[in-house]
């Protein structure tokens, strides 16, 4: 049997943040007196697990918290509990059994959050770029830490201190301190939610201190040298540009950075100016009273659209910082940073090129006016090298692809006024192209298909964008040579088969192409093999969700669910390109599989292939992937699955930031199905090659995803939808196994759960596969993007399926199904178990979750969802076609509750 594996490798969408810090040497006298001291907040250990690497030690007042860093040197962090003193006691190094070398006593994390409204008009709601909170009133709010509990954790080799409470305005939280074994990162965050609906927030974070002890303030500016001013307790914060997005406290025992997660940190805007991301000095933005340093956003952006960060009701907002410890000077903290991000370099891979698309320069534009402004027919002096030239080279970019024209009345032009504007920007792809790198001619037109969509072709093809009735679609122009004319899709396709061109969706689902390419997602320009797929970019940004760019990645997965063969290449969609921006912020770039990088004079055709063939991975840069193969089988291959055998999926990984999970994903041409590999164990700078035992009996797809994400996850919200009327749920029989459809009236009240399910922007949709809870998702609307999960369907009932409980009970007076289970079904134990794994897995991925299921099923989810015993399940009964909502309290996140039960529509 058949089965097409596409795998359209590594998303390392959501590099959010990482670590934090504190840890504390490993000595014999914590141990044996982490019992003798009481600190002023009870601390509860019951999640620390001292195998993480990190130790963690109660004192009288506090915390210390020691973990090794790098280089044979340890992190050193002392928290104080006490109210009405700074937070950070203490922060520095040691190493071996050296005394600690404190770099900053008396320490207080601080924070401004802001907070907009969202437009939320229809029909883009939240998935909107075209919105600007700056442009309507706001608010800035100091984050309020009140030290009311402390909670330490362990996952793998980090630990986590979640201390509460924190507030700003309207929203409510926590603060956490994150730790990985063998890294100087510290993670801070401050994690918190509103229940307020339209609002859109941005933050800035640091450290400040009453009486600072550190000497000077260090970063590089935007030409690479390292500046330095001493501290003075008397300068009024400002803000300063940089590179690298990091400001250093340099004292004479060592340094300590801040910096954000250098993706995650920035909402999509048109232009990556450098807006000046840290800030230093006293009175930070008259909000902040001592002297300190950290990160910052510009509430007006780059003044065209500045959307700022999603924040829906009820989601976990991670506004986080990096702190990196080090016994070193500036200089030397300033290269322990720039390894996290490769000197803000994409990494040479051998047999890779790395290639970025969608740039709308204007360069055509610029260079035609410089022209005329200096009466010359040679190269403008000011465009010999241009900028955006020596910022992709610097960068480590091979090959880019120009988005020009996109400005003006280009779909008007006329042939006289076009053509030889194509002949300049051919011209200088060619002038400006050498062996390191390739500019390859492109254009967004934005006409005929609906939408906004790119084109790259392999090589200078001459075409006008109007056609009328009587203009030929091709004809031979002197001085241009062959030149087509396009009016309609037809004649676009035509254009695409005869040069063998690619197009696709730019900015898919949102933008000026909402709707597509859904919309046409059964012409026959899409259908065919030139309409390669849609891009992907993080757009827009949501501080509580652990991947970026979920837009396009639920895209890939309906387009691959659609049976066709398409692929989604990264792009930027940015406008100018200057050194001095803040490039690798806003980048993505794609490594294609390309033995050598082609010479523009030879045309570029390996290019449109890679692309075409699925030949590549997209990643932010760091996370890689070298070689990835499922059955033996490389990325846009095809492989022919056994139904007798599992399939080993290889991949092999290079990280900077710690590893959170690897899913592999695959679908049937209905569902989409993930299998989730915890990466919780890996440490930071690493390199691992994976085998992964895969089910894809009856799949027709396959792809990989990997995140460096260390953002915890969003608050979970489970939606539990019972699924509709059936003929056996009428007579109340049991049903398990059996696979009966829904009646008329369930298919009638599955549609009306629909009315109320698309208001609610869902992570994930899970499905039992009986097809009454399929059939119910897909009427309700969510059919496209479900995946099936097995652990949802309904308890087996064995020797007692299709039996109604009377008639049990005349065999076995006083059976209790949540007592007793079933004679060769399940038993109590059996379906605590399978749900107690669902839950812990949900747990991770969080969100906003759909799950379709059944009646006992739900039962026992709520029951141990709120942590009772199966026996309590009885006391939760589902009718059909009721949806539950199964929660947090907001205030109190550690408390699962029943947020809505059983609620049917009349």
């Amino acid at each position: 049997m058949s089965k097409m594996t596409r795998v359209t490798v590594a998303r390392i969408v959501g590099l959010v943040c990482v670590l934090i810090l504190l840890l504390i040497m490993d000595t014999s006298g914590l141990a044996k007196t982490q019992d003798n001291f009481q600190s002023p907040i009870a601390v509860d250990l019951k999640g620390y697990r001292k195998e993480s690497g990190i130790t963690v030690h109660v004192e009288k007042a506090g915390l210390q918290v020691a973990w090794p860093a790098s280089g044979g040197n340890s992190g050193i962090l002392i928290l104080n509990l006490e109210a009405g003193r700074p937070l950070i006691e203490s922060v520095g190094t040691s190493t071996g059994e050296k005394p600690v070398q404190v770099i900053a006593r008396q320490l207080d994390p601080a924070a401004l959050l802001t907070i907009g409204e969202r437009t939320l008009k229809e029909p883009e709601g939240w998935v909107i770029f075209f919105d600007n909170p700056p442009q309507r009133p706001y608010q800035t709010f100091p984050l309020v830490l009140k030290k009311e509990s402390v909670r330490v954790s362990s996952e793998g080799t980090r630990t986590t201190i979640t201390i509460g409470t924190v507030s700003a305005g309207s929203f409510h939280g926590d603060m956490r301190f994150t730790f990985y074994r063998n890294s100087p990162l510290i993670h801070v965050e401050y994690v918190v939610t509103t229940q307020e609906n339209g609002r859109a927030i941005l933050y800035d974070t640091g450290l400040t201190s009453a009486s600072p002890d550190w000497q000077s303030v260090a970063w590089k500016d935007t030409g690479g040298q390292v500046k330095r001013v001493p501290v003075d307790t008397a300068y009024v914060a400002q803000p300063v540009k940089v590179a690298g997005r990091t400001v250093v406290a340099e004292a004479k025992t060592g340094s300590l950075a801040a910096f954000p997660p250098p993706h995650q940190f920035f909402y999509p805007q048109d232009e990556a100016f450098n807006l000046s991301f840290v800030w230093y000095g006293k009175s930070y933005n008259t909000r902040l009273d001592d002297y300190g340093f950290g990160i910052r956003q510009s509430p007006t952006g780059d003044k065209r659209y500045v959307p700022w960060f999603n924040a829906p009701p009820g989601t976990k907002q991670h506004l986080g910082v990096f702190y990196l410890v080090s016994p070193g000077n500036a200089e030397q903290t300033l290269s322990e940073v720039a390894q996290y991000t490769r000197g803000d370099q994409f990494k040479k891979l051998p047999g890779y090129r790395t290639y970025t698309s969608h740039y709308h320069i204007e360069h055509t534009y610029e260079f035609v006016r410089r022209q005329k402004e200096q009466k010359t027919d040679q190269v403008p002096k000011e465009l010999l090298v241009p900028g955006f030239v020596k910022t992709f080279k610097a960068h480590g970019v091979d090959i880019v692809h120009l988005a020009e024209f996109h400005e003006g009345n280009t779909p008007r032009q006329k042939a006289s006024e076009r053509l030889p504007l194509l002949k300049t920007l051919y011209d200088e792809c060619a002038r400006l192209s050498d062996e390191k790198l390739l500019v390859l001619p492109g254009e967004e037109p934005n006409v005929h298909l609906g939408g906004h969509w790119l084109s790259l072709f392999p090589k200078p093809v001459y075409w006008v964008l109007n056609r009328s009735a009587e203009t030929p679609f091709v004809e031979q122009v002197a001085g241009f040579g062959t030149v087509y004319h396009v009016g309609n899709t037809d004649d676009v396709l035509r254009l695409m088969e005869k040069e063998n061109g690619l197009m696709w969706t730019a900015h898919a689902r949102i933008k000026a192409s909402v709707g597509f390419p859904d919309g046409y997602k059964n012409r026959d320009f899409f259908l065919s093999d030139r309409f390669l797929g849609a891009a992907w970019k993080a757009m827009p940004a949501d501080l509580s969700v652990p991947r970026l760019g979920g837009r396009v990645l639920v895209l890939m997965d309906d387009m691959a669910n659609w049976g066709l063969r398409k692929y989604v290449p990264s792009e930027a969609d940015l406008f100018r390109m200057e050194p001095d921006f803040e490039t690798y912020g806003h980048l993505n770039i794609n490594y294609l599989q390309l033995k050598k990088l082609p010479r523009f004079a030879d045309g570029w055709q390996p290019v449109l292939d890679s692309l075409r063939q699925g030949r590549f991975f997209t990643s932010t840069g760091e996370v890689l992937i070298p070689s990835f193969t499922v059955g033996g089988k490389g990325s846009g291959e095809t492989l022919y699955v056994s139904r007798k055998t599992v399939t080993e999926v290889k991949v092999n990984l290079e990280w900077t930031f710690p590893l959170a999970f690897a899913e592999v994903i695959s679908g049937d041409g209905k569902q989409v199905f993930r299998q989730r590999i915890d990466l919780s164990e890996t440490q930071a700078l690493g390199k691992r090659t994976l085998s992964i035992p895969v089910d894809l009996k009856g799949r027709t797809w396959a792809m990989m995803m990997t995140s460096s994400t260390t953002t915890p996850p969003a608050l979970l919200r489970l939606y539990l939808i019972r699924h509709g009327e059936t003929e056996w749920s009428l007579s109340r029989q049991h049903t398990s196994r059996t696979d009966i459809p829904l009646t008329t009236r369930g298919e009638e009240k599955a549609r009306e759960l629909g009315n109320v399910l698309q208001n609610i922007s869902f992570t994930r949709v899970l499905t039992s596969p009986r097809q009454r809870a399929r059939r119910t998702c897909e009427l309700a609307g969510l059919g496209a993007r479900a995946e099936v999960e097995p652990r949802l369907v309904e308890w087996d009932y064995g020797d007692y399926e299709g039996k109604r409980s009377v008639e049990i009970h005349q065999e076995q007076p006083g059976w209790n199904l949540f007592r007793d289970g079933c004679p060769n079904g399940e038993t109590p134990a059996h379906i605590s178990d399978r749900v107690d794994n669902l839950i812990a897995e949900l747990r991770v991925t969080g969100g906003n979750i759909a799950l379709f299921s059944h009646g006992h099923l739900g039962s026992v989810l709520a029951a141990r969802w709120i942590g009772l015993p199966v026996l309590e399940a009885e006391h939760f009964p589902l009718a059909t076609a009721s949806l539950s909502i199964l929660g947090d309290d907001p205030n109190h996140p550690d408390v699962p509750i029943i947020v809505q039960w059983n609620k049917t529509l009349p």
